[in-house]
């Protein structure tokens, strides 16, 4: 992009000089080779404007392996290693490890987005989850009501939404990659907390994860608590994105989950309803679709909190869905998108060997 630039403002510059060459009210005889100097521009000109064209080509053609490609899979890959040994080994510093990962990978998504015009996506409630997470590794480890929040929210709609949004671990593709860690990191790391207690500065020498010593909870701590602060989040994003912002979303073309859901990729249910001849805004399917599987997720994790091997059996099962879908991904979309390129590229060649040969005498010329 930079050399595009560049060659544009030089194409300005030539064009510049030859219209000033043009509009010279003296007689163009006495310029010393006037001749030979407007050809000489025209001849750069069209130079600079082949190998420009060139460039833009190269640029908008999807490359085969882009360097961004070889580094998101190099450093997804390298992730998943060090993730593992930190839960294995170190458990009790995860929460560092964490931090550290979330604040990289949602740096680099909200300038992405905020540059594809999907930065309100950041708005949801996945990106809600890492906030509260972070209050309380930072702000109130010693509160175990506030940890338990966390951990029902976390390791209910949260992890579900691997399952609802279909993650994919597909190493190559960072944007893939990010949406697999803010789904699966926070679970993953409330999970070592609450089986792994971590020595803080608080009061308590220890982080807080249970009100009794026991560590039981009801049916109603894990329902009551986590939907009074998701409806709060919900009225927040409604008032958001569908009123305060609603102008400004229309007028620059700003993508939310809701235009996602009944434009880009439209929910089932919805796609239904239209069927039907029902009318209704994507954000109220997507708002009743939330608060169903809110509440029906959040039910179990009462057990998740409780019993251990329930608590792990949860965490493979979607890190087992992430890697089915990155399995899928990378033998039925990405394997046909390398053998296109493979049958392009033989074809390519084939055309330059029926050209050379069209070029080249035959051996009956050659002999007579």
């Amino acid at each position: 992009k930079i050399k595009i630039k560049k060659m544009d403002n030089e194409i300005r510059r030539v064009n510049s000089f030859q219209q000033f060459e043009n509009s010279n009210k003296l007689d163009k005889q006495s310029f010393f080779s006037y001749d030979l100097v407007t050809r000489f521009i025209v001849q750069k000109t069209q130079q600079i404007k082949q190998r420009r064209e060139i460039l833009v080509q190269k640029l908008n053609n999807e490359p085969f392996l882009r360097k961004i490609d070889i580094f998101a899979f190099a450093f997804g890959v390298f992730g998943i290693l060090l993730t593992e040994a930190v839960v294995l080994k170190a458990p009790q510093y995860m929460w560092f490890y964490y931090t550290i990962v979330t604040i990289i990978l949602l740096t680099a998504r909200f300038f992405m987005y905020h540059k594809a015009k999907f930065h309100y996506f950041m708005l949801d409630f996945c990106y809600f989850n890492q906030i509260i997470l972070l209050l309380y590794i930072f702000i109130f480890p010693s509160n175990a009501i506030f940890f338990e929040l966390v951990f029902f929210l976390t390791h209910g709609p949260l992890a579900f939404a691997v399952v609802a949004w279909s993650n994919s671990l597909v190493f190559h593709d960072l944007d893939k990659i990010t949406s697999v860690a803010i789904h699966l990191l926070p679970p993953l790391t409330t999970f070592c907390l609450r089986w792994f207690p971590v020595a803080t500065f608080t009061d308590y020498g220890y982080t807080r994860v249970c009100k009794f010593d026991d560590c039981s909870i009801s049916f109603a701590d894990t329902i009551i608590l986590p939907m009074s602060v998701y409806m709060m989040w919900q009225i927040s994003y409604w008032m958001k994105t569908e009123v305060i912002d609603r102008s400004k979303i229309e007028k620059e073309k700003l993508v939310t989950s809701s235009i996602w859901l009944s434009n880009v990729r439209p929910h089932p249910f919805y796609s239904y309803l239209r069927k039907r001849g029902i009318k209704v805004r994507a954000a109220i399917i997507l708002l009743g679709f939330q608060l169903f599987y809110t509440i029906v997720l959040l039910i179990p994790c009462k057990f998740f909190f409780e019993y251990f091997y329930l608590n792990i059996a949860w965490l493979i099962f979607c890190l087992f869905f992430c890697v089915w879908n990155g399995a899928r991904f990378y033998f039925e979309v990405f394997a046909k998108k390398y053998a296109k390129r493979i049958v392009s590229l033989a074809a390519e060649q084939q055309q330059q060997n029926d050209k050379h040969q069209k070029h080249t005498p035959s051996s009956d010329n050659k002999t007579n």
